[in-house]
Parts: structure tokens; sequence; C-alpha cells
């Protein structure tokens, strides 16, 4: 029997270049330790910029052949499962891994060739672990922790299962870099998050790993902490720029907010973004003012830890929870004096915090925002939610090379002599004859903003934020990847046009710009085979009111068979 309505949060680790574990952790962070440093030998990134990088002996060796990345996924779920009071049955127990970049030091060996799928990668090392369920793998850029944290929570919720274990783990490599630097978002000193003498991010690497469960008597913590509350918007403005109003983060947080019934004056602090560059920066002070948390004590941990990719959701997820938990948070290290648009409550030094519930956000390139909410204690519950309805199929669509169909007709035919990119250049002119940024696209992003336009032909848009967007699909952005990869040999550089679509999820952000969708959107890397799990999500995000339409399915440029199949599904009036 469940004894809440919500999943505690509970016996989480983290791995970063500060440490091992959740003490160590804050341990240094309370004395203003920082784990970035620089690359001596040069070969990481093109001169020497702070970098968290793990120490060599970080990670141990394993017996099972793993690449490092998935030594430190296992290192960590292993870790987490050992601490629990009693053995998990791991055959009724949810595994969601959260990436963006998985095995990609890995992407041009040959005989390494299925180590860079992302759902390889985690199926290996969950299969090494005991679990029987196929994991579920969440890529949705610099957000990637908080969407794997709010996609379990809701399955949770939907009684798919009683535990959900999930991690969040990335490792730092060239073709990582490389791609920020092309960018020139990385600062050359340590990064000062909400500074005003603030130049850019510092990178890192590292994971983090939580359980969350119904069953109190796994709770290891003398404090429970509960998630109680998450949600996703997208900006529908830029693929690599930040909101300029910051609405839609903002949203985001009054959602979550909402959902966990939790007003703003009851938020103990918040812990934002924070990566010290000057745009995110600036957007998040404008979103917690539109939320009105600004004047809540406010925290950026990336000074710290560096911005850990998709990791840094979950590493400040589980040690914001922990500073929870004491009623302490330290302090937002480098930070000296604002320049931000709107005044925000932080401090470079450690402070008590006086309530019960944090607020944790991200955002990343096309345009996703997330925020989730958490509280220390018990008996404290979400407001009740709409009345679960039933969810139809509004339409449908199949893009293959020569032929699209629309709800089972013929919508458009071509020959493409094998030049996929062509035929989807002359589909897209039958909607879109005069769109010239079409062209510049990656083929993953083409294929899947001409499956979205035919999909929703004819059909008005009337509240974007109640529009979701949900894909996935078995290469991620091969193609990108080793665009990009060939682009730094070439040249010895990177291109920001190229690098931003080595993000899969970059295709959700096209669809949402192009037809103003702010509502949740999330891309998860399967086999062709979770396709059901696929559209089981999508009716949970239907369902349980979190949308009222839901666009699903797959999208796949790269491999022998280029395909997108998607549906649009509607929420049920009732």
């Amino acid at each position: 029997m469940r004894d809440s309505v919500m999943p505690y949060m509970t016996s989480g680790q983290v791995l970063t270049a500060l440490g091992f574990g959740v003490e160590e952790h804050l341990t240094r962070m309370t004395s203003g330790a920082r784990g970035m440093r620089c690359d001596a030998s040069g070969q990481l990134l093109a001169g020497e910029y702070p970098v968290g990088l793990l120490g060599t002996d970080a990670i141990p060796p394993t017996p099972n052949g793993y690449t490092r990345l998935e030594r430190m996924l296992h290192l960590l779920v292993q870790s987490l499962l050992g601490r629990l009071p009693r053995p998990l049955d791991l055959g009724e127990t949810l595994l969601v891994v959260a990436t963006t970049k998985g095995n990609v030091r890995h992407l041009m060996e040959d005989e390494e060739v299925g180590r860079c799928r992302l759902h390889r990668m985690a199926q290996r090392v969950a299969e090494g672990l005991g679990f029987t369920h196929q994991p579920i793998v969440v890529s949705n850029a610099c957000i990637s922790g908080l969407s794997a944290l709010i996609l379990a929570s809701r399955i949770l919720q939907s009684g798919g299962y009683e535990h959900a274990i999930v991690a969040g783990v990335d490792e730092l490599t060239p073709f990582i870099a490389e791609g920020f630097c092309g960018f020139r978002s990385l600062d050359s000193g340590a990064c000062r998050p909400y500074d005003a003498r603030r130049e850019g991010l510092n990178l890192g690497e590292g994971g983090g790993v939580v359980l969350l469960t119904y069953d109190r008597e796994l709770v290891t913590e003398s404090v429970p902490v509960q998630l109680l509350g998450g949600a996703i918007t997208n900006d529908a403005n830029h693929i690599s720029a930040p909101s300029r109003t910051g609405e839609e983060l903002g949203q985001a947080i009054r959602l979550a907010m909402r959902e966990a019934g939790v007003p703003a004056e009851q938020v103990a602090f918040v812990n934002p973004h924070g990566t010290a560059t000057r745009y995110n920066d600036e957007m998040e002070s404008k979103a917690l003012a539109s939320a009105g948390v600004d004047g809540r004590p406010i925290l950026g941990m990336k000074g710290y830890i560096g911005h850990t990719l998709a990791a840094s959701g979950m590493v400040e997820c589980i040690l914001a929870a922990e500073m929870l938990r004491r009623g302490v948070m330290v302090g937002t290290v480098g930070y000296e004096v604002s320049d931000l648009p709107v005044p925000i409550d932080v401090t470079s030094s450690p402070r008590r915090v006086e309530g019960d519930v944090c607020i944790k956000t991200a955002s990343g390139f096309g345009g996703c925002n997330a925020a989730v909410v958490m509280s220390r204690g018990q008996g404290l519950e979400p407001l009740t939610r709409p009345e679960p309805r039933g969810v139809e199929t509004v339409g449908s669509v199949t893009v293959e090379p020569g032929r699209i169909e629309r709800n089972g007709l013929e919508w458009f035919h071509a020959e493409t002599e094998g030049d996929f990119g062509r035929f989807l250049r002359d589909a897209h002119r039958v909607l879109s004859p005069n769109d010239e940024r079409f062209a510049r696209l990656d083929d993953l992003c083409k294929l899947g903003v001409v499956a979205a336009e035919v999909l929703l032909d004819g059909i008005a848009v009337e509240d974007g934020y109640r529009f979701a967007v949900l894909l996935g699909n078995e290469w991620s952005s091969e193609q990108s990847d080793k665009r990009h990869w060939q682009y730094l040999q070439e040249y010895g550089c990177a291109s920001p046009s190229v690098f931003v679509y080595t993000l899969p999820s970059i295709v959700v952000g096209e669809i949402c710009i192009r037809n103003g969708l702010k509502g949740d959107n999330t891309f998860v890397v399967t086999a062709e085979s979770g396709l059901p799990e696929l559209y089981g999500y999508a009716r949970i995000l239907l369902e349980q009111g979190y949308a009222d339409y839901c666009m699903v399915g797959w999208c796949e440029a790269a491999g022998a068979t280029p395909k997108a199949d998607m549906r649009l599904l509607k929420r049920l009036n009732g």
C-alpha cells in the first residue's frame, strides 16, 4: 500500500571532480573548494581552460569490458543498491538513464560500432547489474537529468512500477569541449554564476543517481524528501540562445509549484541552472521573477563542479535535496556583485534556509526548460489532478524515402535517387516554399520538421503550453556527430552551426520553434521495440492532464532505413 501520492527521493549518490559521495561534496563545497583545474596536456581543449575532470583513480576497473562512461554508470548504480536497507527487486524497478553524448569518444572506432548507441550503452550496464526491464534513455540536452526525474516520477504515479532508479552521466571529451569552444562560451578562469564579471561556463564530468520509491522502508535518510512536482517547457524561440524574457522557464517553475501545491512564499531556496554565461543568467533572473521566487535565496553550484551536461540536473538535485534536509545552503562560489536585469538573492557565504521546499531548474539547447519541486518531511501532497480522460488519435504521418503518407493516404511522392535530404527539401517546399533556413538543418531536423508540418497542417495550436512533443530514435544524432568530428579533424576547431545538431533533441526544438509549441518536450533513445513505452508515456502525459495534445513517435535519419512515423494524440474532454 502506497503511503504517499508522490514518490520519495532517497539514497542519492554523486561523482564529480570534487569527489565521490554526498558528504564529501558538501564538506568541500562548504570550504569553498572547486573541482576545476587546467588540463596541462592541451589535448582536451584548444588552450588551457579550467575543467572538472575526474581523477585517474575515481572510477575503479570492472571485469565487464565496460567503457569509462559505462564504469561510471555502473559504479553509481551499484553504490546506490549497496546502501539500501534491503535488496531491491530489480525485476520490478524501472531504470532511467540521462546522458547527452554517452560513449561518443568511441564514435570513429569501427570495431566499437555499437558502443555509441546510447540505449545499448544503458542496456549493457543494466544487464550487468541484474535489471530485467529495458532501460529508458533520455537525451534532452542539458535538462536531461531533470527530464529523466520527471519522466520516472510520472511513470511511477501511473502505477507502472513501485521503484525507479534514475541516473545522469556524461564524460568530458574533445568532441564536447571543442564544441563549446566554438560557441565561445567558456570562461578562461573559474566561472562566476550571476556575477557581473562572468565570462562563461566551466565544463565538468561525472554523474548522479537517485532512487524514487513509494516504499518508506527504503528511505535511508532520517529526514525524507519527496519529489512533489515537475514540469518541462520550451522557449519556441531559438535552438542555441535562451529566451529573452524568461517567461517559458518561469512557466515551468509555476507549473511545477502548482503540481506540488506549493506557493512561492514556502520555497526555502532555488537552485537554478546557473551556467555563468551572460544570457543564461540574465534569462534566469527574469524567469525567477516571473514565477515569484526571485526574492528567495538563490544558489548556483557550477562554480564548484563545472557544467556536467546531462548529469548536472541529477547531481545538483541530489545535493540540493541534502541541503534541504540539513537546513543549510552553501554559497555561490565566485559571486561578488550582480549586474542582472532583475535583482536576485545570491551570496557567496553559506547560510541557514527557512522552509521545507526547494526548487531545481535547468535549461538547454533547443529551448528546453525543466523545473522540479522537492520537499522535506512528510504529509505534503500535490494538488488533486484532473480526472483521467480517454485519449484519441487525431492524425498520423509516415515519411520514408520517396513517399509521405498522412492519415493512411499518400500526401507526397517523389523519386529520391538516393538523396533523402533533397527529397525532404522538395516535400517541405509544398508547405513552406520560402523557408530559406530549412536547407541549413541536418537531416534529422529536416525529417522531423517535415513530418510535424504535414501532421499539423490545418490544425490550429491554441495554447502552445498544452501541446507536448515526445520523440525517439535508435541512432541519436550520429550523422551530425560524425560531421562535427570530421570538421574538428579537418579544421582544428568546431563550427557552432554543426555542433548544435549533435544533440538529438534539437529536432524537438526545431519543431517547437516553427509551430509555437511550448509544452512538455522530451527525446528518448531506444530500440524500435521500445516504441510501445514511448506511446505509453504519451498517454500518461495526456491522461494525467499534463497536456491536451501530444505529438509522439519515431524520427530516425541515420541507419539503413530513415523514417519518421508520428501520431497526434488528443486528450478527450469527457
